[in-house]
């Protein structure tokens, strides 16, 4: 313990400890996800593995999205997936009527909205965050 000296008076001051760093938080994981009927329906007709494959982590990052916040972007980071293959997916998906995405120039294609039942596809919930909502 140290002292200082403010108008004559010793004042004792205690030093902190800077060089132990915050703890960080765990990112969040998902631990399971809701796979509507619906998207089991569409899926049996889908061509590629990699179509079911990317539906599961779409329907991951969109559970995922909900909780943190942000918009579904399908990088390879993300789906695990190479370029084409990614993009005949998506195209799969989107044929399904499951999603609709959206891609400027060569970025990454981003999920604008999920599609989660039949009656759902003349009307679409476009993803958003909660802050959305209260906006």
């Amino acid at each position: 313990m140290s002292c200082i000296v403010r108008g004559g008076r010793r004042i004792a001051v205690d030093t902190i400890n800077a060089a132990t760093p915050a703890k960080k938080r765990k990112p969040f994981e998902v631990s399971f996800v809701k796979l509507p009927n619906f998207w089991i329906d569409q899926l049996r007709h889908a061509r590629k593995v990699s179509t079911v494959t990317l539906a599961h982590v779409i329907l991951r990052e969109a559970f995922k999205r909900q909780r943190v916040g942000g918009e579904i972007v399908l990088s390879t980071e993300v789906t695990r997936l190479a370029r084409q293959v990614r993009a005949r997916a998506v195209k799969e998906l989107r044929e399904l009527e499951l999603i609709e995405t959206e891609q400027n120039g060569n970025q990454a294609v981003r999920v604008i909205s999920i599609i989660e039942r039949e009656e759902d596809k003349k009307r679409i919930r476009p993803l958003c965050s909660p802050k959305c909502d209260a906006a």
